[in-house]
């Protein structure tokens, strides 16, 4: 699903006939309708800051340790909305506490529907340590909200090039 997905097989000495690069797919119209559904926003300490969002399974592999450290050294006033669930929920909420941003940093559980929250950010930030394909980066250009993704966010950097350059940066760091 990802150009770095077949690097990864060709590593692997797969046959270059055996391998078909075929993007994933989202359904653009059904995204934009749900995005419409009205949600209310979790009460951050300062409501009037632009809000960011970052939504996948609280583990290792999507990095939101990285990105809270990140939001934490960032001279940006903003707020942090961060939705799923996972293993490393603890963690992240003590992170997240220690680094004295509670109020500024929320979590939402896992939610059915989480394009009016990304149609309603600032951006969708993805900071994964690796990936193939992240469909709610897709999602999120779909809806027209841009999207600020780790170079670690697999398939997105296929991207680059085929849609505004305002939709897509690529960061590994506060700034």
């Amino acid at each position: 699903n990802s150009k770095e997905v077949k690097n990864e097989l060709l590593l692997l000495k797969i046959d270059c006939k055996k391998i078909v690069l075929i993007p994933n797919p989202i359904h653009v119209a059904d995204v934009r309708k749900r995005a419409t559904e009205k949600v209310k926003l979790p009460k951050f300490r300062n409501p009037e800051l632009p809000f960011f969002v970052s939504i996948g399974r609280l583990c290792r592999q999507k990095g939101f340790d990285r990105l809270i450290s990140w939001f934490n050294q960032s001279e940006v006033q903003a707020n942090l909305l961060i939705i799923g669930d996972g293993p490393e929920a603890g963690n992240l909420i003590a992170l997240r506490d220690k680094a004295g941003l509670r109020g500024q940093i929320l979590f939402l559980n896992f939610q059915q529907n989480p394009f009016p929250f990304i149609a309603q950010a600032k951006a969708l930030l993805i900071s994964s340590r690796w990936e193939g394909q992240p469909n709610v980066g897709l999602e999120s250009i779909a809806l027209g909200t841009k999207v600020i993704a780790s170079s670690t966010s697999g398939g997105l950097l296929d991207l680059i090039g085929s849609v505004p350059n305002e939709m897509l940066v690529v960061a590994d760091s506060k700034e």
